[in-house]
């Protein structure tokens, strides 16, 4: 009679779960699949840039240097809304997201969403 070993299915379940299926993205993460390959007007989104923030917000940095930070909303059915991206103020400014918003309106910046540029 053939003798069964648990090695290989043990091998296989180790496999699987360091596979991490099953697993979901960070916001982060799932912000970089989201907005892969868009285009802003200050350029493409740093990938290595982006970071979930404590307050739930997704900071990035755009090709041209400049830092954003920018809401996320998750839909009931699973589908993800991001906000009008608003100038990171720099570390040492301590501006609030509220003065950050209210700058961009000054400056006449639009609201919207992440908007992909055509070239």
């Amino acid at each position: 009679m053939p003798r069964f070993s648990a090695l290989p299915v043990f091998l296989v379940f180790l496999t699987v779960l360091g596979s991490g299926c099953g697993s979901s993205p960070t916001p982060a993460e799932q912000f970089k699949l989201d907005q892969e390959g868009v285009v802003t007007s200050h350029g493409r989104i740093d990938d290595a840039s982006v970071e979930e923030m404590p307050n739930g917000q997704i900071k990035f940095r755009t090709t041209d240097g400049q830092s954003w930070q920018v809401s996320r909303t998750v839909r009931s059915d699973g589908s993800r809304d991001y906000g009008t991206p608003v100038a990171a103020a720099p570390e040492s400014s301590g501006q609030s997201l509220v003065e950050q918003s209210r700058i961009a309106k000054k400056e006449g910046q639009q609201a919207g969403q992440i908007q992909p540029v055509v070239p």
